[in-house]
């Protein structure tokens, strides 16, 4: 099971390629989605569950909006705090904050 985060949808529909992840993965696996974009659960996670479920998660979908130098949203340390492993699409620069070797770039 993969999660992908994706809580507010103008936010999501400015990340075309997290979008185009989302549901290429959806022909192959099941991606569940706790926003309110894409959402697949039965109601919206509210922020401070978040952790606790991703924690039910050996991958999340932790695509940020915009790849900017600098630029690096909570999605990728949610993963990690959650004891998941995060499929980024982000600047890199955030690599020399955490081990190289635990996410999938």
């Amino acid at each position: 099971m993969f999660l992908s985060l994706s809580r507010y949808r103008r936010s999501n529909d400015g990340c075309i390629a997290r979008n185009r992840f989302f549901h290429k993965l959806s022909l192959y696996k099941k991606v569940v989605s706790g926003g309110k974009y894409l959402n697949t659960e039965s109601t919206i996670i509210p922020k401070e569950k978040t952790r606790e479920w991703l924690s039910k998660c050996k991958f999340v979908i932790a695509f940020d909006n915009k790849t900017y130098e600098g630029y690096v949203t909570e999605k990728p340390f949610q993963a990690y705090l959650a004891g998941a492993v995060p499929i980024i699409y982000a600047d890199k620069s955030y690599i020399k904050d955490v081990n190289p070797n635990s996410n999938i770039c």
